[in-house]
């Protein structure tokens, strides 16, 4: 698959942001701090900043666009989940 292209960004922006919320659910479990949900999911969506800047680098802008799509769509679903549970 090309490297500089959208569908491998989307795939990259899509697993990235589900591993590295297991992985930090996984650390916050077994450190036994009690952190709050909403912030563990946003810092998985955060995560995806990583390879963003990596492609922005090399130049790659096909698969910035692949990357920050499902970003962009995490973010809007994040706010909407727990912005409107304050209200």
């Amino acid at each position: 698959m090309n490297k500089n292209s959208m569908p491998f960004g989307l795939i990259l922006g899509i697993i990235i942001p589900i591993v590295a919320f297991g992985l930090l659910y996984g650390l916050e479990a077994a450190s036994g701090k009690d952190f709050k949900e909403q912030t563990i999911v946003l810092l998985a969506i955060c995560f995806n900043l990583i390879p963003f800047n990596i492609f922005n680098k090399k130049k790659h802008i096909q698969s910035m666009r692949g990357v920050i799509l499902p970003t962009i769509i995490f973010a809007f679903a994040w706010a909407l989940h727990y912005v409107l549970k304050l209200f």
